[in-house]
């Protein structure tokens, strides 16, 4: 049996456990019941995606599950699942990945190297231990601008929120990070805890476009720090207490608008509206206008699903 150590993560026993459940980016390095859950998946036995999507939400109902195939010496093929199936690229599932590779033993001597492979893109990555619990660095895909403009009137009404809430500058956009996200400004913290989606509607909205997930969030340049949510009602999770992915584009998104210095790391809050506080630590370097390099980290921990 697994135990547990001095700090409540799991320690690897002999024979690795095929599948983990995770929380991925908790404020804390320690369980505190934030982050968001993940699943996992090694060497998976199920071969069609409807089998695929069963394992998933039997592991994790509320967000994405991760099944990891090796490829070679810290390389990994993966595949993501949420409730409304299959996703291209899973930032926070593919840290829950890297981190139970380490929790399992399958990965080298912390710190250790990983990189995954998925549809939606590549993601190299570094796990270690720090200030107690485990930490999990992504090297996200830079996102690209995707050439759309969304209907305003449209998303806000879908959101709750009267128009001007969200007709500020910098405009909305969105970014394909390996999947498409809309990055949507808000003008103050009171209107982002007051969103009650449609969720319905946010979905057709977001259909023409493939958008997988909308991301209102406001930034705060005095402190350096943003506070987001995120709702992916087109893979039936309406809603999501911390995002990689989006988080990934966000640092693109700031950086082409020049709304961050060249070098800058801050941290994204969410979840806070779902009583799953989360916190994304994101590096963004631009050239000008031109994002460069983003990264996404934070804690994770975890512990074996059954044998």
């Amino acid at each position: 049996m697994d135990g547990n150590d001095s700090n409540g993560m799991s320690m690897p026993s002999n024979e690795p456990t095929r599948e983990w459940r995770m929380s991925v980016f908790p404020v804390t390095p320690v369980a505190t019941g934030g982050g968001n859950p993940a699943g996992v998946v090694f060497d998976p036995t199920e071969s069609t995606v409807e089998e695929m999507v069963r394992t998933a939400v039997r592991l994790n109902p509320v967000s994405e599950t991760a099944f990891v195939w090796p490829l070679d010496e810290g390389v990994y093929r993966l595949r993501y699942f949420a409730p409304g199936g299959e996703v291209p690229l899973c930032g926070h599932a593919t840290a829950a990945a890297f981190g139970a590779l380490a929790l399992s033993g399958r990965a080298a001597s912390l710190p250790v190297a990983v990189r995954s492979v998925a549809p939606g893109g590549e993601v190299t990555g570094r796990v270690d231990r720090e200030d107690g619990g485990l930490a999990v660095w992504l090297d996200m895909p830079v996102a690209t601008r995707v050439g759309r403009e969304l209907d305003l009137q449209a998303v806000a009404e879908a959101l709750g929120l009267p128009h001007e809430v969200l007709a500020s500058r910098p405009a909305a956009a969105i970014e394909d990070v390996g999947i498409r996200v809309a990055l949507l400004p808000v003008a103050d913290l009171a209107s982002l805890d007051a969103m009650r989606p449609d969720f319905g509607r946010l979905r057709e909205l977001g259909a023409p476009d493939d958008i997988i997930v909308f991301y209102p969030f406001v930034l705060d340049q005095k402190n350096w720090r943003v506070r987001a949510r995120s709702f992916a009602p087109a893979v039936d999770i309406d809603e999501d207490p911390a995002t990689g992915t989006a988080a990934a584009a966000l640092g693109a998104f700031l950086a082409r608008e020049n709304l961050v210095p060249p070098r800058l790391e801050l941290p994204v809050r969410q979840g806070e509206a779902m009583g799953r506080a989360s916190e994304i630590r994101l590096r963004v370097r631009h050239d000008g206008s031109a994002p460069t390099s983003v990264q996404v980290g934070g804690w994770v921990h975890g512990s074996p699903a059954g044998p």
